[in-house]
């Protein structure tokens, strides 16, 4: 027992520290939106496409927001996905604003994610020569764009995305959601992005890609199936030519993604069970218990009856401490759950085995209103992470 008491935190130690190495890395590494300059030149015509299915608590006040920004030469294209509570009546209200393009999809085409389908009627909706792509609820600050368009035309980058701030919302989905930002970078290795063909991050919300990439590419019907959307969206850009970039913008891109720890769990079903269990139960099962197993090996010294517990434990569970630590400064996220990133993992690793349950009960991902069966969804998936 205390040998494998010691190995427990011996390994997962090390796993910590290579955690917090990766943060530190990215601290140093990555840019933070609001520190972006911009100065004045000419501002290429953008084309916010925004996506929306049964989004009527968010959808217009995000909008109003974007359509309030001081960039010079905004569009704004909604579509309304077959909403079935007030959204229609909120995007045609907004489209009343001259800049404002409404879509309304009334059916889904065989072999198509809502979304994706989505996506490719607003962008050929769009006109601008930036494509915008991002969530319904989400918000920018002032001067968002310009800093976003002017660093990605002084590095020659196609492909902007960021890691944006989330609004409170109860303690075990703040954790759960500190949990991910403290292994980004661990397991994404961002600032690669732009120089390694094999390292794609994105979030769905905020995706800023220059419509000559993305005129290269086959173009929404490559992903059509492909859960993990906003990955896979880097991906093509990328394996099309495109450079892609990854901005810190906890302060400048901002959303409420979930209310509550429930509605994560079961909004998240089909993320996890497509793209950290590749529809597989097993691979979702060994998936959470290697994070339970990250959660708690730290404590595991101090079960031991040796002389070196104290010290395996101390550096384990502050390497864990620190590394929460520092992404909370990083990403302004709430220091008491960023402080417990073993609570966090544990909440993930619940989620991961509901996925696998649900997922192998349901024989796929039933995603706003329609059943995709795992093998359809198998068959077309681009991003194996």
């Amino acid at each position: 027992m205390t040998t494998l008491a010691l190995a427990l935190g011996i390994l997962t130690g090390l796993g910590w520290l290579v955690a917090l190495a990766a943060t530190v890395r990215g601290v140093l590494s990555l840019p933070r939106m609001q520190d972006l300059e911009f100065p004045e030149r000419h501002w290429p015509r953008v084309s916010l496409v925004r996506p929306a299915c049964n989004e009527a608590a968010r959808l217009e006040d995000a909008t109003r927001q974007a359509l309030s920004l001081d960039y010079p030469d905004l569009q704004v294209v909604l579509i309304d996905d077959r909403s079935t509570d007030e959204t229609p009546e909120i995007v045609d209200r907004l489209a009343k604003d001259e800049r404002v393009v409404a879509i309304h999809v009334t059916e889904l085409p065989d072999g198509w994610l809502g979304k994706l389908n989505a996506l490719r009627l607003g962008v050929q909706a769009a006109d601008g020569e930036w494509l915008l792509f991002a969530d319904a609820d989400s918000h920018f600050a002032p001067e968002t764009l310009q800093r976003s368009i002017a660093w990605a035309d002084h590095h020659a980058i196609d492909f902007v995305s960021v890691l944006p701030g989330v609004e409170r919302a109860d303690v075990l989905a703040d954790a759960t959601f500190s949990a991910a930002n403290g292994l980004l970078c661990a397991g994404t290795k961002p600032w690669r992005i732009a120089h390694d063909d094999d390292t794609i991050a994105a979030t769905g919300a905020f995706m800023l890609v220059r419509r000559e990439a993305f005129e290269r590419t086959p173009g929404f019907e490559w992903l059509r199936l492909e859960v993990a959307d906003d990955f896979g969206l880097c991906l093509m850009v990328k394996r099309h030519g495109g450079r892609a970039g990854f901005i810190v913008a906890s302060k400048s891109v901002r959303l409420r993604w979930y209310d509550s720890y429930r509605e994560m769990a079961v909004s998240m079903q089909k993320n996890f069970f497509a793209i950290t269990g590749r529809f597989s139960p097993t691979r979702c099962l060994l998936h959470a218990v290697a994070l339970v197993i990250f959660a708690l090996g730290p404590f595991a010294p101090l079960l031991a009856d040796s002389p070196w517990s104290p010290i395996i434990a101390t550096v384990a569970i502050g390497a864990g401490l620190l590394n929460g630590l520092i992404v909370a400064w990083w990403t302004d996220r709430p220091i008491l759950t960023a402080a417990l990133p073993w609570l966090g993992l544990l909440t993930t690793a619940f989620i991961v085995v509901r996925s696998a349950l649900v997922g192998q009960q349901n024989g796929g991902i039933f995603w706003r209103g329609v059943l995709y069966p795992t093998e359809l969804l198998r068959e077309e998936q681009r991003v194996r992470l």
